[in-house]
């Protein structure tokens, strides 16, 4: 009998853990109604993503509709196109889709500067000589395997050719002379001619599981490239926005510790409110130039590393933490909207009244050094897995 791993929405907003993945292959997994056999292991386990955080082993009923048409569209063999708002969610819901399914994963991160030599193959010098090297699109065509583009927004118009052919008909020429073909056509041509001659004439075959998972933002609203509609077709496209406000709370519960009646509720209600403030504006703007610079988007991940640092900088110095100190961690921008909505929701800005917090350090840092000093301990002693970046002007120290 096959092991099955199921998951399932609840009737609520809630927050479930994920049960244990099936040991032996094959198995089933369920996601609400879609079901798929997996029915070999990875062959290459350090390709498939690591759920090493408490946050990530966590999913709220919005990440399990994201995952049940994600596993509908990958029994279809259909690529997929998630578009939503800046932030880790959509990286996320990927990472959540190839543990449950052990799906090998490779990212390839699209900017300007990606060149054709990024998506197929680098030349590199190897034993005194000049070898090509196959980037992670050719090996997970290869491999079978999911290729995940993030910002696809950021593709120049050199690389959207390569990968309209990539996706329309799953074939590509290599710069080593050989060119990839879709597997039926491959095989098609294997019983005709016999594996000599294919190799002879340099064809390869494309894994009839390979998939395409690319990641973007929504041009207009935010800045970009407009998506070119070939290669717009080419994708099944889902608008990935973040978990509603209930699971920003479960979640923040589950993982940190903080209960609904701790005062950092009025951050995540600050960080609803600005979103729906930047939506109405955008809104209202008959002609946009693809951004609206009024209210600048809050990232609602961050609430998640915000309530970790809280808790972190409580516990260290026994006292309530700034409730504008961690908002301006999390988000450094100033305006009259930012700062009447900070007014409304955080109130008049009150002294704290906690002790500071003991540092060994000689000589002393300045007062106005010290507030910096302990945000950046609670974010390297809190267990939010992120780098951290100091930002100022010259000589600020």
């Amino acid at each position: 009998m096959l092991g099955v791993l199921r998951l399932f929405s609840r009737g609520k907003s809630t927050v479930v853990g994920i049960p244990e993945k099936a040991s032996s292959y094959p198995h089933i997994v369920r996601i609400g109604n879609v079901e798929k056999v997996i029915s070999v292991g990875p062959n290459n386990p350090d390709l498939v993503p690591n759920l090493n955080t408490r946050y990530s082993k966590l999913i709220t009923n919005t990440d399990l509709r994201h995952l049940e048409w994600m596993l509908k569209k990958d029994l279809l063999k259909q690529d997929m196109f998630l578009i939503g708002p800046p932030g880790d969610y959509k990286r996320r819901i990927v990472n959540l889709f190839g543990f449950l399914t052990s799906r090998e994963m490779e990212f390839v991160q699209i900017s300007r500067d990606t060149t054709e030599a990024d998506i197929k193959q680098r030349r590199e010098i190897f034993n005194k000589s000049g070898v090509f090297f196959d980037q992670a699109s050719v090996r997970c065509a290869v491999g079978g395997n999911v290729l995940v583009l993030d910002g696809i927004e950021k593709a120049e118009r050199n690389v959207l050719p390569l990968l309209n052919n990539l996706l329309e008909n799953r074939e590509m020429n290599l710069e080593d002379g050989r060119h990839l073909i879709p597997h039926f056509r491959y095989d098609a041509l294997l019983q005709e001619f016999g594996d000599e001659v294919l190799k002879s004439w340099k064809l390869e075959r494309v894994h009839q599981d390979f998939r395409i998972i690319a990641l973007g933002l929504p041009v207009p609203t935010f800045k970009g490239n407009p998506l070119d509609p070939p290669l717009r077709s080419r994708f099944q496209a889902r608008n990935i926005q973040s978990i509603e406000r209930d699971e920003v709370l479960d979640v923040i519960h589950h993982t940190v510790g903080i209960d609904h009646s701790h005062p950092f509720k009025k951050l995540v209600d600050l960080a609803f409110a600005l979103n729906f403030s930047k939506e109405h504006d955008f809104k209202k703007f008959e002609k946009h130039s693809g951004d609206v610079a009024h209210v600048p988007y809050f990232v609602i991940d961050n609430l998640l590393y915000g309530a970790a640092i809280t808790k972190m900088l409580e516990k260290e110095t026994g006292g309530e933490s700034s409730l504008r100190s961690i908002f301006e961690l999390m988000y450094p921008f100033k305006g009259s909207k930012i700062g009447s909505a900070v007014d409304e929701n955080l109130g008049p800005e009150v002294r704290s009244t906690k002790r500071p917090m003991k540092l060994n350090l000689n000589p002393l840092p300045l007062p106005s050094q010290m507030e910096t000093l302990e945000m950046a301990l609670g974010c390297l002693k809190s267990d939010i897995n992120r780098g951290l970046l100091l930002y100022g002007s010259q000589g600020c120290g």
